[in-house]
């Protein structure tokens, strides 16, 4: 694969064992080639870790020896630990890393045709109250993690950003000078919206202290603290749960 290592996006989480590491290897490889962006590659990855993570512990050092009984007990688990809307992004990336095993031939079959997607009810998005919007600020405490979910409160309310947009963020895409930030949404279309001084004090309080946490070559605005990679870009997932534990203090 020489000289390719580098062109896929950092993928969070453990990386599987031989063969898995060069199968989701080339799988992630040949969705960038087909043009899916860094941020979907990212999650992609983040479930095939995941997935592949699981086929070793349950002791298939092929992923053509797995049984029907195995990938429903998997399609179980799935059910069980994520939220309808992740357990169908699950199930689609593991029915797509088997076709493109199959297409591949290195399976004869897709062992995940037989999991199916569950039912995902759509809710209508409410907007916050200002009152909603100053507790949550006030939640966020001045630690640096604080600092840092704060800044993220106010890109997600000033800007209208989706989770996997605000996580793409990176430190040149912010023109402080002319309180904008370029957002790169779906099919790579990317436009600057505006910020408010509010919002630019925030974000400002947060740059000056990310130095001390993101790791070296890091170049997105919000990174992690914790879990599995500290230092690295946060996650659309990350992302999620910091929303909701801020939304639970704010009450």
């Amino acid at each position: 694969l020489g000289g390719t290592m580098s062109t896929l996006p950092y993928i969070a989480g453990k990386k599987p064992a031989h063969p898995y590491d060069t199968l989701a290897h080339e799988f992630l490889l040949d969705l960038y080639q087909r043009g899916y962006s860094k941020t979907t590659i990212q999650t992609y990855g983040w479930h095939l870790y995941k997935l592949c993570t699981w086929l070793t512990k349950s002791g298939y050092s092929k992923p053509c020896e797995i049984s029907n009984l195995s990938i429903r007990e998997r399609g179980a688990f799935v059910r069980e630990k994520y939220s309808p809307a992740t357990q169908k992004q699950n199930i689609t990336i593991t029915k797509a890393f088997f076709q493109f095993l199959v297409d591949e031939k290195i399976c004869a079959r897709n062992p995940a045709d037989v999991l199916h997607f569950p039912k995902v009810l759509v809710t209508e998005q409410r907007t916050f109250s200002p009152t909603e919007i100053h507790q949550m600020l006030a939640s966020c405490d001045d630690s640096p993690i604080g600092i840092r979910n704060r800044a993220i409160i106010v890109t997600f309310l000033e800007t209208g950003v989706r989770a996997a947009e605000l996580v793409g963020i990176k430190l040149q895409d912010i023109r402080l000078d002319k309180m904008q930030i370029a957002i790169t949404g779906k099919g790579g279309n990317r436009e600057f919206v505006f910020l408010s001084k509010d919002a630019k004090k925030h974000i400002l309080k947060w740059w000056s202290i990310r130095g001390l946490i993101a790791g070296k070559n890091v170049e997105n605005l919000f990174v992690s603290f914790g879990g599995i990679t500290p230092g690295h870009a946060i996650t659309s997932r990350g992302v999620g749960q910091i929303v909701k534990s801020i939304g639970i203090k704010a009450k």
